[in-house]
């Protein structure tokens, strides 16, 4: 039942030196001449967790309190896994300032250098509330952490003036506009994008760091589906002009074993809306090539079930939204979050006729694409009458064979019971709500912990992730993927902060350091599942062995434990994963 597993006291020695994620290393400076450099210094010093709560400064010390020099990584075959170090020019400018990734390499394998990801963390303005908030409580503007570029040139930040420019390249040139004269603060802007055309560039560009600045640099490296398990080295190469300034070795060991699916469901509100028409920087029209570049980037960040808001009069439109999720990379799923309309009580009072017909149409569109259940939205967070006034409606959807979703507050269950099938619950989980409506049937989703607009990515990967599973909670709806006040490129034109997990270009998104928290999140559950599943394998015949038990009183501990240090509990995790490999259960011979 326990064989030993050659090589695993080594394993674990490696496994246990390594730094989650990323190590903090000491700052390396590197005198460098070139071109009107006159002999400037530079310094780099990786980042012990990319995924935090802190913010680093533009400018100033950046605390290094370890003497570790390298970037280490742990990630299993497929998995995203992030890195972050910062550059910091100490005396004068450092101009033209390249950054390239090589590949990993091992003595069983290489994974290519196309698969580390370089990005540069940009910093410009946001609204006074920003990190912490989503409400646009005063008119200050900060310089806030939060967008991925490949070109730093993209935005121009000016301090004088506190605004943001976006770099537009017309048939007419080059120019960088203000982003907040494209807003009146009335209403959503659709930016067209012919005329607003923004697009970060493929790869990562040069660029300049200003003498006393710092500038932070994102790393994701992708593993290969097939990668074998053991360690990888390679070297990310920093140069000013023609001359080698820095080296920042990278380690990557691939875990061997991979990642379940997650047992909380992961889906998202998403506007996005199919148009034939011009395309838009927008949360809401999308042409096909912008939707796909949407729904391929929200499978990439964990998202398997994103809602759709395809209007319901054009069940053509909503087949091909449906189809292109498939072809552009989301599976179909069982069930279809459909929020092109909110079932009504008004329009059940008055033409219920009219509604059975929408509500049969979408259903059936939604089976022929392979959905089994459609859930329909009722009136978004009503309260008291409100809510008791839906109830009939939400009958009668269920009397047309659907079932009933809607973003809701504590209380909702005293209400309206078990004909809610699914309540997208506002705020901290609460175990004993879910416990609620798991007694009738339903299933609770999380929203609004916080809002998407809060730029902070520890709280999202920390609130989205293992909190849901120690809550029981079933899944994740956090609002939204996209949505602007005015324009989706302007902070400063509602009465809230614009709720943004990416920025629409005219060719697909870019990403920032809140939706990058998201996906650890995803991936925490997703270790924490695997860890659940390998128990379900070996149970019952290996629930005496040691690495089994030791096991189980993990996971019972991490049910009510504080979640303030989630790179030591992936940690954990993995190591119990790794310990769990010596053990093996003969299916037959229990029976």
């Amino acid at each position: 039942m326990l064989k030993k597993m050659c090589g695993l006291k080594g394993i674990m020695a490696l496994v246990s030196t390594l730094v989650m994620l990323t190590a903090i290393v000491t700052m390396v400076t590197t005198s460098m001449a070139g071109p009107g450099t006159n002999n400037a210094s530079i310094a780099w010093m990786a980042i012990k967790s990319p995924i935090s709560s802190t913010i680093i400064p533009e400018r100033g010390e950046v605390e290094a309190p370890s003497a570790k020099k390298a970037i280490e990584l742990l990630a299993t075959p497929g998995e995203f896994e992030p890195a972050s170090f910062v550059l910091a020019a100490k005396q004068n400018d450092v101009p033209n300032i390249r950054i390239q990734a090589s590949d990993l390499i091992s003595d069983f394998g290489r994974i290519v250098a196309d698969a580390v990801d370089v990005r540069l963390v940009k910093v410009w303005y946001q609204a006074g509330t920003a990190w912490y908030d989503i409400k646009r409580s005063t008119d200050e503007k900060k310089l806030i952490p939060e967008l991925l570029v490949k070109d730093d040139d993209l935005i121009k930040v000016d301090k004088q003036s506190k605004t943001n420019r976006v770099r537009l390249s017309t048939t007419a040139g080059v120019e960088h506009v203000d982003v907040q004269l494209q807003s009146d603060g009335k209403k959503k802007i659709l930016l067209d994008a012919h005329q607003f055309p923004i697009m970060d560039a493929a790869a990562l560009q040069p660029f300049t760091l200003v003498s006393g600045s710092n500038k932070q640099v994102w790393v994701t490296v992708h593993v290969p589906e097939d990668a074998k398990a053991g360690i990888y080295l390679g070297t990310i190469t920093i140069s000013s002009g023609e001359s080698v300034i820095g080296t920042v070795p990278l380690r990557l060991e691939v875990l061997p074993f991979r990642l379940s699916d997650p047992t909380v469901e992961y889906s998202i509100y998403y506007r996005g809306i199919l148009t034939d028409a011009a395309p838009t920087l927008s949360s809401e029209n999308k042409t096909e090539a912008q939707m796909c570049a949407e729904f391929k980037n929200m499978k990439e960040h964990g998202i398997s079930n994103p809602t759709v808001y395809q209007y319901s009069s054009d069940t053509q439109a909503l087949a091909r939204v449906l189809g292109l999720r498939k072809r552009c990379g989301l599976s179909t799923n069982k069930n279809l979050y459909y929020l092109g309309f909110f079932v009504d009580p008004k329009e059940y009072e008055s033409r219920s006729v009219v509604l059975q017909k929408r509500l049969l149409d979408i259903t059936a569109t939604a089976n022929a694409n392979g959905f089994i259940q459609t859930y329909f939205y009722g009136v978004d967070e009503a309260v008291g009458a409100e809510l008791v006034r839906q109830r009939n409606a939400w009958d009668f959807v269920h009397q047309q064979g659907g079932k009933v979703y809607v973003a809701g507050k504590a209380g909702t269950f005293d209400v309206v019971g078990g004909r809610l099938d699914m309540l997208v619950a506002a705020g901290a989980p609460v175990r004993s709500e879910a416990g609620r409506y798991h007694a009738v049937g339903g299933r609770v989703f999380s929203y609004a912990n916080p809002q998407v607009g809060v730029e902070n990515p520890f709280v999202f990967r920390k609130n989205y992730g293992l909190v849901l599973w120690q809550q029981d909670y079933d899944g994740a709806m956090p609002y939204a993927y996209q949505h602007s006040e005015g324009s989706s490129w302007n902070d400063f034109d509602g009465r809230y902060r614009d709720h943004m997990f990416t920025y629409p270009t005219t060719d697909g998104v870019i990403d920032t350091l809140a939706w990058e928290g998201f996906r650890e999140g995803v991936d925490d559950v997703r270790y924490l599942t695997t860890l659940v599943d390998r128990l379900e394998e070996l149970n019952p015949c290996a629930s005496a062995a040691v690495p089994f038990k030791m096991a189980e009183q993990h996971l019972g501990t991490l049910k009510s434990r504080p979640l303030d240090k989630l790179d030591d509990e992936r940690l954990a995790i993995i190591n119990l994963l790794l310990n769990l490999r010596d053990l093996h259960c003969d299916r037959k011979a229990s029976r």
